[in-house]
């Protein structure tokens, strides 16, 4: 079962143990975030719905503009824009930026936050009932080939359709989260993912149970499930531990300035998590809760705290009980980023692969490949020494019978110098099978494309960058 890694950008840099001092849409911050999810191996990356922050769907669309293959969860609550409008905002992006974009629907629990945009539902079940619906009338809008009409309690629709339909078949892929009973129904009719928040094994078998039957009753194959969680790591057991002390002593003395305290209604889901911070502050192997706690669990506020390669063995136990998708962000947004993208996400494929192959099943593809530096950098990814291990010595002619590339530079050279830039990365940046094919414009052996002006980095590039380094790495100021 493939895996994917999703991370979290925020408009600002603020968190739990953060004061936000910019401005609260900060362009350059969500720039350099987003790139380093990109280059750290996520696979997307989630923008979170308010009623008082900046819109997530114009934010997205600046994320998928500024990267290449990070995809996008963009949060949305149904009830505030017209079902078929959103459904064509969303196909038209997904044309745009090839197929990257995903929705996750949230009802929202809190009603008195819903009021903001003009709720008048307080009735959680109902807007259960009115999120069914809107999926409903969204999913045709998406896959109708013809006019269609839609009668139901809170959407009437004559005549719909859209003409731009989404590049992802059947429809853009779509996350459903909630913790109460209404939600799990609206996740088996609709969810392509079921998304909980970081939960006990205990907790993540009967939810995923509620939300198998739910699929059953709709005649639905099982949706996938997300966990959110937030990693604290460190090289030892011991200095986890003690950074995720000093975190809660620094979210505790900030609660006044970053708004991080418990609120007066608390959600199903965070009633879950607050039922689990009762019995413990450890749950599990290494489940900590005293963030949620402290907070009132008014978000993803559980953490899994010790070593890379002890939470990823805990995530490998998650993937043992149905999980696939692991939504993880740290309380200092950008620098945990870039660390999850050196330890924790290689680590993870590499461990639940070996599980699955333990069981007679394939890689993680297309999640997984050779690491993270091969998912997000495959500009490095030069040609040659692909080519050169399928032509003969001497048969490195190029197109005008010179022997020379596009540069004027002897082909064999180049040939040479990136076997030489391979082996100096340890096999760092050997290609995988799933980044050979689909190149729309064949490369040169020297890095340039055919019928583009555009040039790329070769094999001294690719050498400068290894010298030093293993997968995964990379520099903060390259972000």
């Amino acid at each position: 079962m493939p895996v994917e890694f999703i991370g979290f950008i925020t408009n600002n840099n603020a968190s739990e143990t953060i004061v936000r001092s910019g401005p609260v849409l900060d362009p350059p911050y969500i720039e350099t975030v987003a790139k380093a999810h990109e280059l750290a191996g996520f696979d997307r990356a989630l923008l979170a719905f308010h009623s008082t922050t900046p819109d997530a769907l114009q934010v997205a669309q600046h994320v998928l503009t500024i990267t290449k293959q990070l995809k996008v969860m963009i949060a949305q609550r149904p009830g505030f824009t017209a079902p078929t409008l959103l459904a064509r905002q969303l196909a038209t992006l997904d044309q745009f930026y090839g197929g990257r974009v995903s929705l996750h629907v949230i009802t929202g629990g809190n009603a008195i936050e819903l009021r903001q945009d003009g709720n008048t539902l307080d009735d959680k079940d109902e807007r259960y009932a009115r999120t069914s619906e809107f999926l409903d009338v969204v999913r045709l809008e998406w896959t109708s080939e013809k006019p269609f009409n839609y009668s139901g309690k809170y959407y009437n629709v004559e005549n719909g359709f859209s003409q731009v339909k989404p590049l992802q078949k059947g429809g853009i892929y779509t996350f459903v989260g909630g913790g109460s009973d209404a939600a799990v129904e609206v996740a088996g009719k609709h969810a392509d993912t079921f998304a909980l928040w970081g939960e006990s094994y205990a907790q993540v078998r009967d939810v995923t149970a509620r939300v198998r039957a739910a699929a059953a009753r709709h005649g639905r194959p099982t949706p996938r499930f997300s966990l959110s969680v937030r990693p604290i790591l460190a090289d030892t057991e011991e200095k986890a531990w003690a950074k995720a002390e000093h975190i809660l002593e620094r979210a505790t003395a900030l609660q006044d300035q970053t708004g991080y305290r418990r609120p007066n209604h608390a959600t199903d889901g965070a009633k879950r998590l607050l039922a689990l911070a009762d019995q413990g502050t450890r749950i599990d192997k290494r489940l900590w809760t005293e963030i949620a706690k402290l907070t009132g669990a008014n978000s993803n506020t559980t953490a899994l705290v010790g070593t890379p390669e002890q939470v990823a063995e805990v995530f490998g136990d998650y993937y043992d009980l149905g999980v696939s998708h692991f939504l993880i962000r740290g309380f200092d947004p950008l620098v945990d980023a870039i660390d999850y993208g050196r330890a924790l996400i290689p680590l993870t494929r590499k461990l639940i692969d070996a599980r699955d192959q333990q069981r007679g099943l394939p890689p993680n593809d297309p999640s997984h490949c050779c690491g993270s530096a091969c998912a997000r950098r495959r500009r490095w990814h030069r040609r040659a020494d692909h080519i050169a291990r399928r032509r003969p010595e001497g048969q490195f002619a190029g197109r005008d019978g010179s022997g020379r590339c596009a540069q004027g530079r002897p082909l064999q050279d180049r040939v040479e110098g990136v076997r030489r830039s391979r082996a100096a990365a340890g096999g760092a940046w050997r290609r995988c099978d799933r980044h050979r094919p689909g190149r729309r414009r064949p490369v040169h052996l020297c890095g340039r494309r055919q019928n583009s002006g555009q040039g790329d980095r070769g094999g001294a590039a690719v050498a400068r960058r290894a010298r030093g380094r293993g997968a995964g790495e990379f520099r903060d100021q390259e972000l």
